[in-house]
């Protein structure tokens, strides 16, 4: 069984969690956005008013599922090689494989052996989930791009705030349910996996180069050969629950452009 969940190159709040009151935690990425370092205090830049009216956005969104009983890849919005736009898009895909029917003797637990879904039209939580039941291999993913270029007459500080996403990953272990007319009210039989590899992860890139990631990674290769009961985690970067992030982007010249590019 695999599971692969999101890795996205653009998230504010993407896998959503609610905007934590915890102080944002500050990163000077001048040198990677500009290519000259600029040196910025961030407590006496956020008393500095906004400039309205001197920014020129443009979105390229997409959102993509996999599941590996069909074919290929399904994404939205389409055509794949669709132009920047405008307005940001919120895609809403799902890809699934049903589990069969419900029967007087057989229930399954979920109602899909695979799924991968993208949500970005809710308010909130917006969500990226790749789920497998039983055996297979499923991916879901989402990345938001922004093109932000200086329209105004005078150089201006760009700050770029980042809301931590929250990754999940989970595992358990398949059963069955023998026997329910017996003494003990019915027999759990646990089916030991093959292999199991879940990873969850979200990217932050700014003119093809990262600036923050974060993910967690479950890993249980078949050399184990104990059904699970070891199994290799890793997680790294901030949790959800450690509030924001905040960037300065540097100085930016008149008709200078960033790019979140998608990865």
């Amino acid at each position: 069984m695999k599971q692969h969940f999101p890795r996205a190159a653009w998230i504010l709040t993407i896998l959503a969690v609610t905007p934590s009151t915890l102080p944002a935690v500050d990163f000077n990425v001048s040198r990677i956005a500009t290519g000259t370092h600029t040196g910025y205090d961030f407590a006496a830049g956020a008393l500095k008013p906004f400039v309205i009216g001197s920014t020129l956005i443009h979105h390229f969104n997409r959102g993509l599922g996999d599941i590996s009983s069909e074919n290929t890849a399904r994404y939205l919005p389409s055509p794949w090689n669709a132009v920047w736009k405008n307005a940001a898009e919120y895609p809403v895909l799902e890809r699934t494989e049903d589990t069969p029917a419900p029967t007087a003797s057989l229930v399954y637990l979920s109602p899909y052996y695979q799924q991968a879904r993208v949500d970005m039209a809710v308010a909130s939580p917006k969500s990226v989930k790749a789920h497998v039941f039983q055996s297979g291999d499923a991916a879901a993913k989402v990345s938001y791009s922004l093109r932000i270029q200086h329209t105004g007459a005078n150089p201006a500080d760009y700050i770029l705030t980042h809301q931590v996403p929250d990754l999940v990953t989970s595992h358990t272990q398949a059963y069955s349910l023998c026997c329910p007319g017996d003494s003990n009210g019915g027999t759990y039989l646990f089916r030991s996996p093959t292999a199991v590899s879940i990873r969850a992860t979200a990217d932050l890139y700014v003119n093809g180069l990262a600036i923050w990631s974060s993910g967690k990674t479950y890993r249980y290769p078949e050399a184990f050969a104990n059904g699970g009961s070891s199994h290799v985690d890793t997680q790294w970067g901030r949790t959800a629950d450690t509030g924001s992030n905040r960037f300065f982007l540097g100085l930016s010249e008149p008709s200078r452009k960033f790019l979140f590019p998608a990865k």
